[in-house]
């Protein structure tokens, strides 16, 4: 149990260091999203694509809880790739740091459970931990959306889904430390045409990774998270379905076109551009009409999860296809957190 402990104190240097700072950027709307699941007496899960800065988003909350007051000792952070640390029970864990920090039953405990598809069971675990009403406020994530959002089913009444995007124009701007000029449009456009390219994946904006390292992020969910889970027997089809959408941007795609270029039978087209979506790496946008009938009937568009996913994997990507999908993204952004109604 030493060995467990050293490790832990290595994952939360807030417990040795009370000036300890995140050095990330802070998304506002989502930091307000962890409050109120929070406030509500909620398991907060944090659900969305690989690299999109969900751990980030952890220590940022985590350096909101000190600056509010939080004693450092009631805030842990644990990291199931580490596989020291997915060998033991989550409820263990809420035990040796009420132990080792001599914290009472009723002193709150932040519990920030990270790359929790490592950890076999975990959701009957987060739910026994959630059940035991010992003022345990705990915060999810993972690197599979799919996993996450498929196995949440036991925790239903008891979390908050938190749908984490890509940066959007003003994010990015904050993540660069650009400001929109009210005289100079020259200069408004450059920016524009920057975010346009760059996308929003954090490491990608902040200059950490290169589009090379975008494009293996989206394989791996490809091949890993979604062959594995649905037992793709030809998970290269995957990768070719999702090239050819990239070069389909903004022009309805059907099940027809699939079959005749893919070899697709429609069933498993169809499927397969479900699993897609629930990984977050693809969004659909049906076709708007107040007839329902003709919505169903009509071929979709679908854009890639992040602009710069589609430079990465369209042959030719336009100016007009990336405008359309910031577009489109924004959209479900605005969506996810409320702002405008789905349709």
């Amino acid at each position: 149990m030493d060995e467990v402990w050293a490790e832990l104190n290595r994952l939360n240097p807030w417990w040795q260091a009370t000036s300890w700072r995140g050095n990330v950027v802070p998304r506002s709307w989502y930091l307000n999203a962890l409050q109120k699941a929070t406030k509500k007496d909620l398991i907060a899960v944090l659900i969305g694509m690989r690299r999109v800065g969900k751990t980030s988003l952890f220590l940022s909350h985590i350096e909101q809880l000190l600056a509010l007051g939080v004693d450092a000792r009631q805030i842990a952070y644990l990291s199931f790739s580490e596989r020291l640390l997915a060998q033991t029970r989550i409820v263990e864990y809420v035990d040796i740091v009420r132990a080792r920090h001599k914290l009472d039953i009723v002193t709150p405990v932040y519990l920030f459970l990270d790359e929790v598809q490592e950890k076999e069971g975990w959701q009957d675990e987060v739910k026994y931990v959630y059940d035991l009403h010992q003022n345990i406020k705990l915060f999810v994530t993972g690197s599979s959306a799919v996993l996450l959002s498929q196995k949440t089913s036991s925790l239903t009444g008891r979390f908050a889904k938190i749908e984490i995007f890509p940066l959007s124009f003003n994010e990015y701007l904050l993540f660069t430390k650009n400001k929109l000029s009210s005289t100079n449009l020259e200069h408004n456009r450059i920016l524009t045409d920057q975010y346009l390219n760059a996308g929003g994946v954090p490491d990608i904006v902040l200059g950490k990774k290169d589009k090379d390292d975008l494009r293996t992020t989206i394989e791996s969910i490809l091949y890993r998270d979604i062959t594995a889970l649905y037992g793709i027997r030809n998970p290269a089809i995957l990768k070719n379905l999702y090239e050819l959408l990239a070069d389909c941007t903004t022009t309805p795609v059907g099940t027809t076109n699939l079959e005749k270029t893919l070899g697709l039978a429609a069933e498993t087209a169809i499927a397969y551009l479900q699993y897609l979506q629930d990984a977050y790496v693809l969004h659909a946008l049906p076709l708007w009409s107040d007839s329902r009938k003709k919505t169903k009937s009509t071929n979709p568009k679908y854009y890639l999860c992040d602009l710069g996913v589609l430079d990465a994997f369209a042959l030719h990507p336009r100016v007009g296809h990336l405008s359309e999908t910031a577009v489109i993204l924004h959209t479900h952004r605005l969506m996810s957190h409320g702002t405008v109604k789905r349709i």
